[in-house]
């Protein structure tokens, strides 16, 4: 049986209470990270308020570089090798009468955040927000 002497206890707790100021600093600098982001984002939608927030085909290949063959080839993929985030239809791209539809701030969200899910779900968190407060 473990009997802790008054000596483990006390660097057990020193131990703790690194971990506890450890932990805090990583979320500290994840909001500094994701309050740049955030201003990134935010310089790009400067940068293109010409373009709206869905893409055609030919709109997103001019804007992201990609093919369009690209383009339906990553919309198709479910898993990727390297870790990217899959796109889904409705959030990433969408089916409309006219052809498919790309969506512009996930994409280039997705370009930033590719290897990253979680950063890339809170840009999708935010980005659906945004579209609930658009309907009302």
């Amino acid at each position: 049986m473990f009997d802790p002497t008054d000596d483990t206890i006390l660097r057990l707790e020193q131990a703790i209470a690194r971990l506890v100021e450890i932990n805090t600093h990583i979320n500290d600098r994840l909001d500094e990270v994701t309050a740049q982001q955030a201003q990134l984002m935010r310089q790009i939608e400067r940068l293109a308020p010409e373009l709206p927030e869905w893409l055609d085909k030919h709109q997103a290949t001019d804007h992201f570089g990609w093919s369009v063959s690209t383009l339906r080839r990553w919309r198709q993929r479910e898993e990727w090798a390297d870790g990217s985030v899959a796109w889904a239809e409705g959030i990433h791209w969408r089916e409309e009468p006219g052809g498919v539809r790309y969506c512009r701030p996930l994409l280039e969200d997705w370009r930033l955040n590719r290897y990253d899910a979680a950063a890339h779900q809170r840009a999708i968190s935010e980005w659906a927000k945004a579209q609930s407060m658009k309907q009302r």
